[in-house]
């Protein structure tokens, strides 16, 4: 997947200080993985605030508020649907993109996954969402 920075420009009315915009990496993990941790899904936004990129996991139950791996520095909201823990932070979306990716395949290793990408704003590297344009220049 390519993600591009200009996704994340537009503010989240229902969240403010935070982009409209996310990425969710899986909605789930393995059964056999639950054991370790609770059910989860893996997203990535952007904190308008701070300029960071957020990857956090959002538990669908927040009453395993115990079983729940808090990261020293990481950030807890508890929503009426579940609880959302900011597990990494980075000025670098390609940075976030492969911490993603190392959770990804953490819980779903099984399958072969390609590296996800910041978009560099020209083919081949271009998210279809990018809203940057380029000039072309022909030399004249």
């Amino acid at each position: 997947m390519i993600v591009c920075e200009s996704e994340f420009t537009v503010e989240d009315p229902k969240n403010p200080g935070y982009s409209l915009m996310e990425v969710d990496f899986y909605a789930w993990i393995p059964a056999k993985a639950r054991a370790e941790e609770p059910n989860h899904r893996l997203s990535l936004r952007k904190n308008l605030r701070t300029g960071r990129y957020e990857l956090y996991k959002f538990y669908y139950e927040g009453g395993l508020l115990g079983r729940i791996r808090v990261p020293v520095d990481g950030q807890v909201r508890y929503l009426e649907n579940g609880v959302e823990v900011v597990v990494f932070t980075s000025e670098s979306l390609q940075e976030v993109l492969d911490v993603a990716g190392e959770f990804r395949r953490k819980y779903h290793g099984d399958v072969e996954w390609e590296r996800d990408l910041e978009c560099k704003h020209q083919y081949p590297v271009r998210s279809r969402f990018c809203k940057v344009s380029l000039q072309i220049h022909t030399g004249r």
